[in-house]
């Protein structure tokens, strides 16, 4: 995780009401490239969990949300 390397925000408007509810990182090439590559690293771990292990984390962090 870290900051945006993108300078700019851009606001998030609701369509029913044309309010803005939020404000969010307008983004950059390099936040998309610093995502693919931690979702690749991660990856490397996740792909050697058995399927039933991940689901049943997954059930159990739905939960506590």
């Amino acid at each position: 995780m870290g900051r945006s390397l993108a300078p700019s925000a851009l606001d998030v408007i609701n369509p029913a009401t044309e309010e803005v509810f939020a404000t969010i990182s307008a983004g950059a090439a390099g936040d998309v490239n610093r995502a693919v590559s931690a979702a690749k690293t991660a990856f490397a771990t996740f792909s050697l969990i058995a399927k039933d292990e991940t689901a049943c984390a997954a059930e159990a962090h739905t939960r506590r949300l």
